[in-house]
């Protein structure tokens, strides 16, 4: 019989769920994620994983909110914009809240950006 510690089947859900992360970014952005960065970014989805931690966002849905924001802003996003750091840093809101503040963030950070992009043709 095979027999895991729990060291191990941490590491195996851990892998899974960052295939999965991986998986959802491409459906959501399939013009961005091609099928062969997918081992490479799993790989980076783990390193984001970590992070999440360290501001107290464990539970899957907080975790993939905050990988979504280092995807869009920067895998570094939480040194690097410090309103975004303090909002995760609050220890007044939910982790839940904190994640959703951050994601919002950066899906806006996208829009602007795409809304710039389509807009920034020569004009007559």
């Amino acid at each position: 019989m095979l027999a895991f510690d729990r060291q191990q089947f941490d590491r195996i859900g851990r892998a899974r769920f960052a295939e999965r992360v991986v998986e959802q970014l491409r459906q959501h952005f399939p013009e961005r994620i091609v099928a062969a960065d997918v081992p490479a970014m799993a790989l980076e989805v783990e390193k984001m994983i970590d992070r999440a931690k360290q501001y107290g966002l464990t539970a899957q849905g907080d975790v993939y909110r905050f990988v979504l924001a280092a995807w869009v802003l920067g895998a570094s996003f939480d040194e690097k914009v410090p309103t975004l750091r303090a909002v995760l840093s609050d220890s007044g809101r939910s982790p839940a809240v904190r994640a959703r503040l951050v994601a919002r963030a950066a899906i806006d950070a996208l829009a602007a950006l795409e809304s710039g992009a389509s807009g920034s043709g020569a004009k007559p």
